[in-house]
Parts: structure tokens; C-alpha cells; sequence
């Protein structure tokens, strides 16, 4: 028999019934993961293998698509905040305060999947709203070839996830 254990994170502590360094195989995610891995668990593990995200690297190049001065940001839009998109809002709002000439052709656009009714994102649609800003934008649930269109004509991408955390598990360690 092989037994194997895809560990995200290992948030877990080894204990009475949970064996992690008995399985025939520990694959993990990213080297931060592993790294963890190593200090939580006392071991390292077996094997990397990157998430199974569906984007072509080559396709933009291939389509010849033109960057824009656009600003992306994926991430869920969890009612506890925790991948700050708020803060992100609150810096790019900032950053059209103190340089309206330079911020003015860039456009920020948040795409992530949310529940139907979602405090946090109403707050932050609120938020927008409030700050009168037209180059601000958000988008939930969107199909994978709308999500694909954004990231390949995106110039920069923007994650806070991990932004004044001190507990690991709450860090992005996606890959």
C-alpha cells in the first residue's frame, strides 16, 4: 500500500491520531509550505508539485496582447478580511490622493469568488463608492477566460495577504 498526503500548510500539530510522517509520500505545495513542513513536523518531505492552475504562460505572447496600466488583484473575498482587500483599496485610494497625475490612467481591478450576501463586500464596495474614485473596480465569480483576459493584460499584480501577520498558516503560501 502507498499512502500519500498533499499538505497545503501544515496547520495541524502531530498528535495521538494524526500521523504525518507515516505516509509513504508527503507532497507539498510550495517551499514555504515545506519549510514549515520541516519545523513543525521534524521532517521533509517527499515531493513539490505546484497547484493545478489552468493559465497559459505563453498566451499573451502569443496573442500579442498590449499591457495596460492595469493594477490586479485575485484573491476570495472572505468576510474575515483576511486577504486585505480593503487595505489594498484604502492604499490605491491614497495613491490617487497624493498623485493624482501619475495614478490617473491606472485602473485597479479586484476579482475574486464571494457567497452571495458578503459583509465584506458590500463594505468594500462602500468604500469605493465613498472614495468617488471611476478607476477602481471589482468583479466576483467571473468565468476562467475573464479571469485569464485580466491577468494578461495586467501590469502588475497586488496580494496583502500576510500583511501584519505574525501566525504562518495566515500567510498566502499558495505556491
Amino acid at each position: 500500500n502507498i499512502s500519500v498526503l498533499i499538505c497545503h500548510f501544515p496547520e495541524r500539530r502531530p498528535s495521538s491520531y494524526f500521523y504525518a510522517d507515516q505516509y509513504s509520500y508527503v507532497v507539498y505545495n510550495s517551499k514555504y509550505t515545506a519549510g514549515w513542513i520541516e519545523k513543525r513536523w521534524g521532517f521533509v518531505p517527499h515531493q513539490h508539485i505546484y497547484p493545478p492552475v489552468d493559465m497559459d504562460a505563453n498566451q499573451a505572447v502569443k496573442s500579442k496582447i498590449q499591457k495596460e496600466k492595469l493594477i490586479l488583484s485575485v484573491a476570495r473575498f472572505e468576510e474575515s478580511g483576511t486577504k486585505k482587500q480593503k487595505e489594498l483599496v484604502s492604499a490605491f485610494i491614497k495613491m490617487n490622493q497624493q498623485f493624482p497625475k501619475e495614478a490617473a490612467d491606472w485602473k485597479f481591478v479586484l476579482i475574486g469568488g464571494s457567497t452571495e450576501r458578503n459583509r465584506y463586500l458590500d463594505e468594500l464596495r462602500q468604500m469605493i463608492q465613498n472614495s468617488r474614485l471611476a478607476n477602481v473596480e471589482i468583479f466576483t465569480n467571473v468565468d476562467s477566460d475573464t479571469l485569464k483576459a485580466y491577468y494578461q493584460k495586467a501590469t502588475l499584480f497586488w496580494h496583502l495577504c500576510g500583511l501584519n501577520q505574525t501566525e504562518p498558516e495566515k500567510v498566502e503560501h499558495f505556491g
